[in-house]
């Protein structure tokens, strides 16, 4: 073409040239002119000539561009870009680029500087000669980013167009894009940077040229990235580095920044960068200055990093990079967790600085995959010297312990949280050695503060590990600063009471190691009764800092004027003895509240009193709590008149004079007095009362419930007192539905009926079995209703946790006992107790107390009368009891972390609250509703436990049979019914139980697939034949059970029937009875020894060690106990103590093993290894269980089975015991980041690879990557918009961008497959036919092989298949005959690249 090019120049004369080419430019025939200039090798003259006029087109057809009003891409502009295209073809058209185009670029730069640039950094470029605004003023200021799209065009065509003059060697330009490249403006900063690759070679050269330029270039680049730069403008300015180094290694400048500390800090920063291209960017430059750095022999001495190029730290940062990438780039849990013991080695390393060692770490924590960042936050707290996390301070704030606080770490195990622990005692750890103690405690309690919306229980545990650490310094180390951050974390708050009781206690034992003055301590404590409104937290801590003050104060205060106030001066009082110049009643208020000692001050109480009951004093906010002072006994109240209060509230009503009054009658009526409020005056101050709040339009809603709440609290002290008439009864009955349904704020108010309720119920219903009289119905339906009513009104929308009173009050009050006397009479009541009984386990899912609170109820009623119920059926209750028995609270963390945290309180803060703080909190544990449950059928009579069984077997089927077998929660369910309903077995009839059992529990049996539930049905029917079988009788289930027992084909059946009459055979040896019943058993059992059936014959040989043992000298003929003999001795040798092993004879007894701690989670525990929920002994011995019919029994942990060892490696113990998985080449390979190795220069065979029949995203996306890791020539698809989808792109990585992929639809792969057959390829087909050929070493593929692969389940169609040359098939020796098309595709393209690459 060239040598054509030269014989048609020279035969063309340039006057001609010029003419054809002025002609064409004057017609605007572009494609004209690109035709002779392509074709015509121009004449000198004739070329500048036509690069003139070209430039000046140029120029005025981008003005126009520009200056249009539907100005847009430079691609649509078709004048334009043809003009473009022509440019690089026309060297002497450098009047354009020189001119125009530069200083085009740089005008627009100048006028955009304050858009495109911070203050500072405008004032470091205008110290450059990047800007030259002299040659700037006859410049243009067009649109930046259309400029860039114009050089892009340009620049294309010139590589494009082998021209040997292009505008890649413009150093100014070069310059102008460096400069767009790290600009604020992400768009134009992407685009320039795209551009830049291709003047990084002129640039580079530039910069070796001139040392002012270099050192300018890195000066900028430095600046920008320790501004805290955006994510594309981090990117980036790595990127132009990592370019400036690979094209020709350091420079002056560059090599005294990478000599720098401040170099390496951005190169740590890079690395713990969130976004994965950064990373890999800033790993390649990392490699790449230590490569250059040992290849030019000059040394790095820096506070980070120490490198001189030896062999020794060669190898410490080829593991380091290696590690990094399995942890940072190429992320997959199996190699991380192989890694681990060399990344905890890395912190070991006196080669690497610690702080490379937390990059790692950091690195991991952000992983996308939970799964590796549970493994990295594992790995960190197991690193051993915690001082190595002082290293990068920031990192530990930001990355570290916030990571530490997700809440999916926090497992609890066994009521235990091991990660909890391990948490507190690394933050322990960490300030202990740390060398700067002040400063890592300023930053944790920061940590705290910054994370204070985070996982309450991770920031318990992280408040807790720094409190352990103070306690082990024992010193006094909490400055004013640090004590400024602890008064924020005062005004925290955790969501419920257990949390944040715990949270502020923690908070405040720091104060007993800090370094304040007194008054700035009490000042401390001011505060924190402020943040919270409450001496609750401080109380329980009052004695403690009374301690602290003696020793480190002296008690005194000199100097320090305690100001007027009564916070102030109560811990003046109480912790200095200073009492306060005025003894304010606000002030003896306060000393009351705060639970002081006020023996001092006890006899101004007296006078305080006597003020308030005369009316002389009017300070009756919060007064009450002065009237429960032990000083103020019955006699004192006894001898006081409240009503002139009850007068003056009459006429003029008070709300806080209201709520002592209240109070006060409450205490007078318990006293020895006479006095009394008739019904009538109640409703008179009602009436005012509802008055008061009416004229109270602003009022809210808090107000109007505190005043009605003490309303119905008076009413409740009266009734008690005082018997009502039934009219006067009907009237107050109608006045509470009135106002819990229109009148009260609906918290206090209901929770004050609800209390009154219960005692109307307590009061006016004799608490006898009885038929309910027409009054007493009236009251108890009453009553029910408004309860009911009230529950209903707050369960329509989510319950309000802090109201929890409310909601325990109404469980009360609605399965009250009476409500139950009201059932027996009336059975749709205790329909409607199942009802509400049901709602409420379905609020009580993840709501505590609720089901203790329901099941107490159930037992007050069966303590009074269980013994003497009706012998009346009744399935609601009977259904009742089991739901409450059955329902599982949460299983999440969030839930079962609460109790953990209160046990850590109770024994780690050494603050004592009676009962510990559960207690204090919610009442009985959970656990406590399935022992009330137990407790409430064992004092039932013995008819209904009758009752119970059949009304579970008759109207449960779930008890017999699964919905689903393989639902674990249900299984748990079903086997606690059988557990509930094994308490009956005492009660039922033994003809009974045999109908029982051969109607209902053998049919289940036959059918069972649950081992937990297979162990009680066997437990019935062993204890139906011990109880009834003879020696010269066989009960009917007996004869059943042998029948079952030669039955092999159900093995599974087979080994719990043979398991059953072992039960029976051993509990019926202690009657005396069972040599018939042995004969029997021993004949199947030696049969079974030798079954062909492996599970059978497993079984029955570990039966032999029970079996022989027991029975030896009952067994009198010789050749026969020979032969069990010889069974037991080789079963012996294959035992295994202590741990479960599928198939094994594990058993108990019926008879001893009948207790609850047995039948409740023992006996499963002792035969299998499942974990399943299990009632201790001390659970039933709280409660006050009668053993007269079931024996509590007693732990035997003993006996439990250990679960299956753990194959997996144990995190605890890692230990370096295999040579470290190193990436291949690893160490030498650089990110090409301009993607200089294109896809054309990659070695990639002939072989396509036909997947378009292949239509699931994630085998798509592998067989992309393998193709392309395998180096396949093409891959065809169904479906080029495939690669947009996320699964097949989470498979494919990035393989799709370099794995050539043609879209061939499925329709079309017919036509497709003949092409290519001619073209000279063998078509393939990868499918299993009779004719197919096995794929193995002698099998030679022609390099033009095209292999069709079928679809996931039917393989490949028949209308394909006949078109093929060959099938090939895989050899397979397994039981399965098929697999994975991923897998199936590699062998036979792995088959392929061996032969041919």
């Amino acid at each position: 073409m060239k040598q054509q090019k030269n014989i048609l120049g020279k035969y063309i004369a340039p006057s001609v040239q010029n003419e054809i080419l002025s002609s064409l430019f004057e017609a605007d025939d572009y494609e004209g002119i690109n035709s002779v200039i392509s074709s015509v090798q121009l004449n000198e003259e004739v070329s500048v000539t036509a690069g003139d006029i070209l430039s000046r087109k140029v120029e005025a057809a981008t003005l126009q561009h520009f200056n249009s009003k539907d100005y847009g891409e430079i691609q649509k502009d078709e004048q334009l870009l043809s003009l473009l295209k022509i440019c690089p073809k026309l060297k002497h058209s450098n009047r354009f680029i020189g001119d125009f185009l530069r200083s085009s670029l740089r005008s627009f730069v100048l006028e955009n500087q304050s858009t495109l640039f911070d203050p500072r950094f405008q004032r470091s470029i205008e110290a450059t000669d990047f800007l030259d605004k002299t040659t700037a003023q006859c410049g243009q200021s067009l649109d930046g980013k259309g400029l860039l799209d114009i050089i892009d065009v340009l620049v294309k065509g010139s590589v494009q167009g082998n021209s040997e003059e292009t505008i890649t060697s413009n150093v100014d330009i070069a310059k102008l894009l460096f400069l767009l490249s790290i600009s604020k403006d992400d768009q134009l900063s992407v685009a320039a940077t795209s551009l830049f690759k291709w003047w990084t070679s002129s640039f580079s050269h530039a910069c070796r040229e001139n040392a002012e330029l270099d050192t300018s270039v890195w000066s900028l680049v430095q600046n920008v990235l320790e501004q805290n730069p955006s994510t594309a403008l981090a990117k980036n300015s790595f990127t132009f580095c990592l370019r400036m180094l690979m094209e020709d290694g350091f420079s002056p400048a560059s090599q005294m920044f990478a000599e720098s500390t401040d170099f390496w800090y951005l190169i740590q920063y890079g690395l713990s960068h969130e976004v994965h291209e950064i990373k890999k960017i800033v790993l390649s430059l990392f490699k790449l200055t230590l490569q250059l750095a040992g290849c030019n022999k000059f040394a790095i001495d820096t506070c980070l990093i120490r490198y001189a190029g030896s062999k020794s730290q060669l190898d410490s940062w080829k593991r380091f990079t290696t590690l990094y990438e399995i942890v940072g780039i190429d992320t997959a849990l199996n190699q991380c967790e192989a890694a681990a013991p060399d990344i905890l080695a890395i912190f070991e390393d006196s080669n690497i600085d610690a702080s490379w060692g937390l990059i790692i770490i950091s690195t991991g924590l952000k992983a996308t995959m939970e799964s590796v960042r549970k493994f990295t936050l594992r790995l960190m707290l197991q690193v051993k010297n915690k001082s190595v996390f002082e290293a990068n301070p920031e990192l530990l704030r930001e990355v570290f312990l916030p990571a530490t606080l997700q809440a999916s770490f926090f497992n609890v195990s066994d009521d235990h949280c091991e990660y909890g622990g391990k948490l507190a005692e690394f933050i322990a750890e960490i300030i202990v050695v740390s060398a700067r103690k002040e400063n890592m405690i300023l930053l944790l309690l920061n940590v705290l503060h910054e994370c204070r919306s985070m996982f309450d229980a991770g920031r318990i545990y992280v408040a807790y590990g720094i409190l352990r650490g103070l306690e082990k310094l024992r010193t006094r180390v909490l400055s004013f600063e640090h004590i400024e951050v602890i008064k924020l974390l005062f005004m925290t708050e955790c969501e419920e009471n257990v949390l944040q009781t715990t949270n502020q206690s923690i908070f405040l034992k720091y104060l007993l190691y800090s370094n304040l003055s007194a008054p700035e301590f009490i000042h401390t404590l001011v505060i924190h009764v402020r943040s919270n409104n409450s001496y609750e937290y401080i109380s329980r801590l009052m004695d403690n800092f009374r301690d602290f003050v003696i020793v480190n104060y002296g008690q005194s205060l000199e100097g320090y004027e305690v100001p007027a106030d009564p916070l102030y001066e109560i811990f003046a009082y109480e912790l200095f003895d200073i009492e306060p110049y005025d003894l304010s009643d606000k002030f003896l208020i306060e000393v009351v509240k705060a639970d002081c000692n006020y023996s001092q001050i006890s006899g101004e109480y007296y006078s305080f009193l006597s003020e308030l009951v005369s009316m002389e004093s009017d300070s009756y906010h919060e007064a009450k709590v002065i009237l429960d002072l032990p000083q103020f006994t019955p006699a004192v109240y006894g001898a006081i008149n409240p009503l002139p209060i009850f007068s003056k509230l009459l006429t003029e009503f008070s709300a806080d004079k209201f709520d002592f009054f209240v109070a006060l009658f409450g205490k007078v009526m318990e006293s020895p007095s006479a006095l009394s409020l008739t019904f009538e005056e109640q409703m008179n101050l009602y009436t005012v009362i509802v008055e008061h709040v009416h004229s109270k339009k602003i009022a809210s809603f808090k107000y109007k419930d505190e005043i009605y709440s003490n309303f119905f609290k008076l009413v409740t002290v009266c009734i008690k007192s005082s018997f009502l008439n039934t009219e006067e009864l009907s009237h107050l009955l109608e006045v509470i539905k009135e106002n819990a349904e229109n009148e009260n704020g609906n918290y206090l108010g209901n929770l004050e009926i609800t209390y009154l309720c219960q005692s109307i119920l307590d009061v006016y219903i004799v608490p006898t079995v009885h038929v309910l009289t027409e009054d007493e119905n009236r009251v108890s339906n009453d009553t029910l209703k408004i309860m009911c009513r009230i529950w209903d009104s707050l369960s329509q929308e989510r319950l309000v946790l802090n109201q929890q009173p409310l909601h325990v009050a109404l469980i009360k009050g609605i399965f009250h006992y009476t409500t139950f006397l009201s059932a027996l009479n009336d059975a749709s009541i205790f329909d409607l107790l199942l009802d509400y009984g049901l709602a409420i386990l379905d609020q009580s899912h993840s709501r505590r107390t609720f089901k203790p609170t329901i099941s107490q109820e159930i037992v007050n009623f069966m303590e009074m009368y269980g013994t003497l119920l009706p012998p009346q059926k009744n399935s609601s209750f009977v259904r009742l009891l089991t739901e409450v028995f059955i329902h599982e609270s949460m299983n999440f963390n969030i839930y079962k972390l609460k109790p953990v945290i209160a046990k850590l309180f109770d024994s780690k803060l050494s603050i004592n609250i009676d009962g510990g703080l559960y207690e204090y909190v919610y009442g009985a544990e959970e656990i406590f509703a399935r022992a009330n449950i137990v407790k409430a059928l064992l004092l039932s009579s013995e008819q209904f436990k009758c009752q119970f069984l059949h009304t579970m077997l008759q109207e449960d089927p779930n008890m017999l049979k699964a919905k689903k077998k393989t639902d674990g929660p249900e299984e748990i369910q079903r086997v606690s019914k059988w557990q509930l309903s094994l308490l009956t077995i005492k009660s039922v009839d033994q003809d009974q139980l045999t109908d029982l059992c051969s109607t209902y529990i053998v049919p289940s049996l036959l059918e069972e697939s649950s081992p937990l539930v297979r162990v009680y049905l066997e437990w019935f029917l062993a204890y139906n034949i011990c109880a009834t079988s003879t020696d010269s009788y066989e009960n009917p289930m007996e004869k059943v059970m042998f029948q079952l027992l030669e039955d092999t084909s159900r093995p599974v059946l087979q080994t719990s029937v043979e398991r059953l009459l072992f039960l029976a055979l051993k509990a019926s040896k202690e009657t005396g009875q069972y040599t018939r019943l042995m004969d029997k058993f021993i004949e199947q059992l030696i049969f079974n020894c030798s079954s062909n059936k492996p599970l059978i014959r497993h079984f029955s040989n570990s039966l032999i060690l029970l079996f022989f043992p027991a029975f030896k000298d009952d067994i009198k003929d010789h050749t026969l106990k020979s032969i069990i003999s010889k069974l037991y001795k080789d079963a012996e040798k294959i035992q295994v103590q202590g741990r479960f092993r599928a198939g094994d004879a594990n058993t108990w007894s019926i008879h001893n093993d009948l207790n609850l701690t047995s039948i409740f989670g023992g006996v499963l525990m002792k035969i299998m290894d499942h974990k399943v929920p299990y009632i201790n002994s001390t659970i039933f011995r709280s409660i006050g269980i009668d053993e007269s019919d079931f024996t509590i029994g007693s732990e035997e942990s003993n006996l439990w089975l250990s679960k299956r060892e753990n194959s997996s490696t144990n995190p605890k113990d890692l230990e370096k015991n295999s040579p470290l998985q190193t990436k291949s080449g690893a160490w030498e390979a650089v990110l090409d980041f301009d993607n200089q190795k294109t896809m054309e220069s990659v070695t990639r065979s002939e072989l396509i690879v036909v997947a378009s029949l292949v239509d699931k995203a994630p085998n798509l996306g592998g067989i992309c990557r393998l193709c392309d890791v395998l180096g396949v020539g093409t891959m065809t698809i169904h479906d080029i918009r495939v690669k947009q989808n996320s699964q097949f792109k989470s498979v494919a990585v990035t393989a799709d961008r370099w794995m050539p992929i043609e879209e061939v639809p499925v329709d079309g792969i017919l036509a497709y497959m003949n092409a290519k057959k001619l073209e000279g390829y063998t078509l393939i087909g990868l499918e299993q036919t009779d004719s197919s050929l096995q794929l193995d070493s002698d099998f030679k593929f022609p390099s033009k092989s095209l292999i069709l692969l079928g679809t996931e389940a039917h393989g490949i169609p028949g209308h394909l298949l006949k078109e093929l040359d060959i099938c090939l098939e895989i050899k397979q020796s397994g039981v399965i005959r098929s697999m994975n098309i991923q897998t199936a595709t590699a062998v036979i393209v792995h088959s392929y690249s061996i032969q041919h690459l």
